[in-house]
């Protein structure tokens, strides 16, 4: 077999919560090299454009010439996205300079236990950039 996953939590009833092998590696790798390590929660819920289809873009308004970044549904208004003024129906192009493509962009972000953050992000056809600091 393969490891894809670690139960990190369980519940009565059966229910259980895992992280996935790419978080694990991550957190294992930083364990290893005897760094500190720190998950910054960034609150968001969302989708990836690069996994939309046209008509999928066209129903969430998004303009079918966009091809990267993360389409925010929702977001928790405690975590640092939400401070640093991103909203639903955002789409965040990139973090510090580096484009968002896929679920490992974000997840890279969440541990590399930086504190400064620069949002690229579109609004109403708009690029705007938002800066976010996580606060200990």
């Amino acid at each position: 077999g393969e490891v894809i996953g670690m139960i990190t939590m369980a519940y009565k009833d059966n229910m259980t919560f895992a992280l996935p092998i790419n978080e694990i590696r991550i957190i294992a790798d930083k364990i290893i090299d005897g760094e500190e390590y720190l998950k910054t929660q960034f609150g968001i819920k969302g989708q990836y454009i690069g996994n939309m289809e046209n008509y999928q873009k066209t129903n969430l308004n998004i303009s079918i010439d966009i091809f990267e970044g993360l389409y925010v549904e929702k977001l928790n208004m405690s975590d640092l996205a939400y401070a640093s003024g991103i909203r639903s129906d955002d789409i965040i192009i990139s973090i510090n300079g580096v484009d968002l493509i896929d679920n490992m962009s974000l997840l890279n972000f969440a541990y590399n236990n930086e504190t400064n953050f620069e949002f690229k992000v579109i609004r109403n056809n708009e690029e705007i950039i938002l800066i976010g600091t996580v606060n200990d």
